[in-house]
């Protein structure tokens, strides 16, 4: 996994040994810098590492700490294609998105800069999900993402995209009558 996710670890007294005397150990990695906000609070990147849940542990300058935390590396979300790939702007088009890792912790779908929220997908299998399109104000494209409230936006980069189009309306229809046995050929 790629790792550089941003996370807080709390406790007491954290500050106690000042701001540069704290690191952070990710399961077997080597120690990171933490960077210490306050009595209560360290923040920590998380290094590269493989899929899966490890332990968090602080390591302070005279040793380590006697409790540890867990953190779960997850694999990101990619969106792979959508299917229509169209609809109109009004919003409301039933579609279904193919992906991967299209986990629990993924909570909804990114359409441009609009997110759908879980209330509106429905999660078919792992590779799989459904959800009405949002309404946009303009035609044209818009990129799709997979969105997780904890990790925010899960970019692909696979450019998978969904075509706002605009509403048609019928004006005219001519002719306007034709025999019940049909083949009558109308302009609209």
């Amino acid at each position: 996994m790629h790792g550089g996710t941003s996370i807080v670890i709390t406790g007491s007294h954290v500050d106690t040994l000042g701001k540069t005397a704290v690191q952070c150990i990710f399961g077997d990695a080597e120690a990171i810098a933490g960077l210490v906000h306050g009595a209560s609070s360290v923040q920590c990147i998380s290094p590269a590492s493989v899929k899966g849940a490890g332990l968090v542990q602080l390591l302070l300058r005279s040793g380590s700490s006697n409790s540890t935390t867990s953190f779960e590396y997850v694999e990101p979300a990619a969106l792979l294609a959508v299917r229509p790939s169209s609809g109109s702007l009004i919003g409301g088009t039933l579609v279904e998105l193919r992906g991967s890792a299209l986990r629990r912790g993924i909570t909804g779908c990114m359409f441009g800069s609009e997110i759908v929220k879980a209330d509106r997908v429905h999660m078919l299998t792992s590779t799989r999900m459904q959800l009405h399109t949002p309404a946009s104000t303009s035609t044209g494209r818009v990129v799709l993402d997979a969105w997780d409230d904890v990790l925010g936006v899960q970019r692909s980069g696979l450019d998978v995209g969904f075509l706002y189009t605009g509403e048609v309306h019928i004006e005219e229809i001519a002719p306007s009558r034709g025999p019940e046995r049909g083949g009558t050929i109308v302009t609209v």
